[in-house]
């Protein structure tokens, strides 16, 4: 049975919005870095925009249950959810703090490497989790799971030894 077929909707819907999201950040960021007509902008303040849109984007699925996504919550409601578990609230604000620092993080291997070469060096953070996941966590992966990091990994090296400068 294929995988997707018992994937739900929502599911789906959140990969390709976030799918989407991230090639465009990445892209829209490696040419606004390389303009040499116009100033660039300081990536603490890109990192910010993109962080209020995508919370603006999260509030409007949440009060309208678009596709599946939401409650059809009011304003109201959802804010006395948020800031209502104050324990919930800091346990989540730590990872939200780490993923501000790698994004800022991003910009800067962006104005370091070509857009290519980031894009496979990124998804070397698939196999890294993974491996903590199983050695930390003591998840279980499945053999068509390691075969796909297997191969996501061999990805990464050929594209690393095509791009190299070595004679």
């Amino acid at each position: 049975m294929n995988s997707f077929s018992t994937t739900s909707p929502v599911a789906l819907i959140s990969l390709g919005i976030l799918l989407v999201e991230h090639c465009t950040t990445v892209t829209l960021t490696r040419y606004v870095s390389q303009r040499v007509d116009a100033p660039r902008p300081a990536s603490s303040v890109a990192v910010l925009v993109t962080e209020l849109l995508k919370a603006l984007l999260s509030v409007a699925l949440e009060l309208t249950a678009c596709g599946g996504l939401g409650t059809r919550s009011s304003p109201g409601e959802m804010v006395t959810s948020v800031l209502g578990r104050r324990t919930e609230l800091l346990r989540v604000s730590v990872p939200a703090l780490l993923y501000t620092v790698q994004n800022n993080l991003v910009y800067v291997a962006l104005g370091c490497l070509e857009m290519v070469t980031f894009q496979v060096l990124y998804q070397v953070k698939l196999l890294l989790t993974a491996l903590l996941a199983v050695f930390f966590l003591g998840q279980r992966l499945s053999a068509q799971r390691w075969f796909a990091l297997l191969v996501l990994t061999a990805g990464v090296i050929i594209v690393e030894l095509s791009t190299s400068d070595t004679p």
